[in-house]
């Protein structure tokens, strides 16, 4: 059970999983963490395949396709046909028609492509271009709420008007009023005692919850509650301590104050209430 405990809590909410590799339990001295700070990353995958295209598509993402064409008409006569003596100095770029897109490059090119990007933003059509179009993605991402679309209230409205008698929009269940509100769960005072009681009684390092923001815990916890709900102390626990695996905690063992605290919260909270005050 503390083994399906620890598996669970990777996977909810830290969305991982155990690895036993060839590289486990060798020694690589001063490096704590193994064999991922024994080695370095390549700079091609890690920066000029990595890092670097991905800033290029977050900006050209965000662009619809016209917005797309306008950028591409005006940095094309701002960068080609221009001729210099140290151009083998600086990375190759690709303007042909569709760059925005981003594909079919070299990792050359696609640092080329960043130098372009930051070449073309100094004229100002495509810098407001720019601006406007991620104003709107980031308007679009801060609004999680699921509000019909326009689009449907106005086809609802052409079909009464032309006197349709079947109400298409009427088998439509309406929408949660905020959309995190179906991904989160609810649980009382004495269920969330007891699973986190018998959490830590099997080895859940609790200070790992300050660790965790409000959407974690409440995902943590649910996945936990249907583990320990017939687990009892010190009926379903070891006779004697287990080194390494098992530490009697005693039956007088309380929760902090605090940490409960944290856990009710997460757990006894409407989301919108909680998305504004972090």
């Amino acid at each position: 059970k503390q083994r399906t405990m620890f598996r669970t809590i990777l996977h909810h909410p830290f969305t991982t999983h155990p690895i036993r590799n060839a590289f486990t339990g060798m020694d690589f001295g001063s490096w704590e963490a193994g064999i991922h700070d024994a080695t370095l990353d390549d700079f091609m995958h890690s920066v000029e395949a990595g890092m670097i295209s991905y800033i290029a598509e977050s900006v050209y993402a965000g662009l619809t396709k016209k917005e797309k064409e306008i950028v591409e008409e005006l940095t094309r006569p701002m960068l080609e046909d221009h001729r210099c003596s140290v151009q083998s100095t600086y990375p190759r770029w690709r303007l042909q028609p569709g760059f925005t897109r981003q594909t079919l490059m070299t990792s050359g090119e696609r640092v080329g492509s960043i130098l372009a990007l930051s070449l073309s933003l100094q004229d100002p059509k495509i810098r407001e271009t720019v601006r406007l179009a991620h104003f709107r993605q980031i308007a679009k991402y801060l609004d999680l709420s699921m509000d019909p679309v326009a689009g449907d209230k106005t086809k609802q409205d052409i079909d009464l008007t032309a006197g349709n008698s079947t109400k298409k929009s009427a088998s439509i269940p309406p929408a949660p009023e905020f959309y995190l509100d179906q991904h989160m769960h609810d649980l009382d005072d004495k269920s969330i005692r007891h699973t986190l009681e018998h959490m830590i009684r099997h080895g859940f390092n609790a200070t790992l919850i300050d660790e965790l923001d409000p959407f974690q815990i409440n995902q943590m916890m649910w996945q936990c509650v249907d583990m320990f709900k017939s687990t009892q102390y010190p009926d379903n626990y070891p006779s004697k301590e287990i080194c390494n695996s098992y530490t009697n905690l005693g039956p007088k063992f309380k929760i902090p104050k605090k940490l409960l605290q944290v856990v009710k919260y997460a757990l006894q909270t409407q989301p919108s209430k909680m998305l504004k005050k972090h």
